[in-house]
């Protein structure tokens, strides 16, 4: 993947073209960036934050309008795969053009949690990415 980056210690810092046009030629590096496919470990962790955002939204008393029958609308509860499906999916489509969650990597899985968060956290919804430990100790929780 083509990125422009920004050197600074102890490493490279990802930036979009507006902070690309803010520095001095000797302070950015264009090159490619090589990033690892999210794990299997993250893909729990994944599918487990959508299942707790369906749930969070369901006891705030969200739904989800169901407008698939022709004529009608139904009012269903929130589940993971909704979220994965109608929230997720098409946030890394307009992102990054890609349709499966296996194809992303760990940049742009954090790019896509970025925007979730940015956005639930208007209207008071906590996003808590699930940690490793959490998900080898069958653990969960929030906060």
């Amino acid at each position: 993947m083509k990125m422009l980056l920004k050197k600074s210690w102890p490493g490279l810092i990802p930036l979009d073209q507006a902070d690309y046009n803010k520095l001095k030629d000797d302070e950015v590096y264009e090159g490619d960036l090589k990033t690892k496919r999210r794990s299997s470990l993250q893909n729990a962790s994944l599918h487990k934050m959508f299942s707790d955002i369906a749930i969070q939204l369901n006891e705030m008393g969200h739904t989800f309008n169901y407008t698939g029958f022709k004529g009608s609308e139904l009012e269903l509860m929130y589940t993971g795969t909704l979220i994965k499906e109608t929230l997720w999916r098409p946030i890394q489509i307009a992102l990054f053009n890609i349709e499966s969650t296996t194809q992303i990597d760990t940049f742009q899985l954090n790019k896509i949690l970025d925007v979730i968060t940015n956005h639930f956290a208007k209207i008071g919804l906590q996003i808590v990415f699930p940690s490793k430990e959490s998900l080898e100790n069958g653990k969960y929780l929030k906060g």
